[in-house]
């Protein structure tokens, strides 16, 4: 089996991430499909394929959404904070973080703090749940939140003069 999980991951690395995806959508009784041919790694069913629609597209995301903070080209042409499909990923990261008690808490600050440079100055909702992660947490939660939001103000981010305004 350790062979296996070897080569899986040799041949795809984010391996790892997609399975926690699949085996957590598993355990809550979805029926789980692949979902290349929608843009999307899984399509998640209540019942059989044959009877209903999906109700779910699912993106496995980890923590190589990092590569897009750092690619600007990769950064547009991925993720375009307007479009429909981009804002259901941000409005879970966002339920996520405002919940605050997830084992993908940690991970969802990361991602809002990766994307930090597609933000438009308008999009305030991205920060206010951050700051409220600033008090009364864990220390790995405050730090996270605290780098995360150094993003938005960072001077790479060419947004960062409409982010911190008073």
């Amino acid at each position: 089996m350790n062979e296996l999980w070897k080569y899986m991951t040799s041949k795809k690395e984010n391996v790892p991430v997609l399975y926690k995806a699949y085996s957590h959508l598993r355990s809550k009784k979805w029926v789980v499909r692949l979902g290349s041919q929608y843009g999307v790694d899984y399509v998640a069913y209540r019942h059989h394929p044959a009877l209903v629609h999906s109700e779910y597209a699912v993106l496995a995301l980890s923590e190589q959404n990092g590569v897009a903070e750092q690619n600007s080209d990769l950064r547009h042409a991925a993720f375009k904070p307007t479009a429909p499909a981009a804002k259901a990923v941000v409005d879970q990261f966002l339920r996520i973080i405002n919940q605050g008690d997830s084992e993908f808490l940690i991970p969802s600050i990361r991602s809002i703090g990766h994307l930090a440079r597609t933000f438009q100055a308008t999009e305030t909702r991205t920060i206010s749940p951050l700051v409220a992660l600033l008090d009364d947490r864990e220390p790995e939660v405050t730090s996270e939140a605290e780098i995360a939001l150094n993003k938005f103000a960072s001077f790479d981010n060419f947004l960062r003069v409409n982010h911190c305004k008073p």
